[in-house]
């Protein structure tokens, strides 16, 4: 049986993603590690120690339906790593990861039309990846998305950049992805 609709999903972080984070600033030695596990999220990952990590984060513009936590990692306002958990109204795994693909390709053309997602696994998790999606605000603003599937829930890492923050912010990215470990 074929769902008609994979998720409740908000990618507020896609479509002009301004998160206002409060207290962020460079308090630690960037050659520190500090590692995210929160209990709203089934994995654990490692950042840059002079990023600061919020639960106050404002998002301009949404796609899609109601979101069960948001938080953040952040090098300054507008360059973050962007963590958003939402419950589906149905599983996803590798059987069906196809139609959660074409519902967020349709979600993400809003935004970018070019970018298509990619499915693969990260961290044992079913995911679908989406390399480069050049959104609105902040200006020249870009993200790299990875949507991790857990039964029912839904996790995405937003790596949102700038053009003054992208290197650190892909470096970030980077790193939070390949030590991306379930728990």
């Amino acid at each position: 049986m074929k769902p008609t609709s994979i998720h409740t999903l908000l990618l507020g972080a896609m479509g002009a993603l301004a998160a206002a984070l409060v207290g962020c600033g460079d308090s630690a030695d960037p050659e520190d590690r500090a590692t995210f596990a929160q209990d709203a999220y089934p994995f654990t990952f490692e950042y840059p120690a002079s990023f600061e990590a919020s639960d106050d984060v404002s998002i301009d513009t949404t796609l899609g339906g109601s979101l069960e936590d948001t938080t953040a990692v952040a090098l300054d306002e507008s360059n973050i790593i962007l963590l958003q958990h939402t419950e589906l109204n149905v599983e996803v795994s590798e059987a069906n990861i196809d139609q959660a693909k074409d519902e967020f390709d349709a979600l993400v053309a809003q935004i970018d039309p070019a970018t298509k997602g990619e499915i693969g696994e990260a961290a044992g998790f079913p995911s679908l990846t989406y390399e480069v999606i050049h959104v609105p605000t902040p200006p020249d603003g870009e993200s790299h998305i990875t949507v991790l599937f857990d039964g029912d829930q839904e996790y995405v890492v937003n790596c949102q950049s700038t053009p003054e923050g992208r290197d650190e912010i892909n470096a970030a990215c980077d790193e939070a992805l390949a030590t991306l470990a379930a728990t």
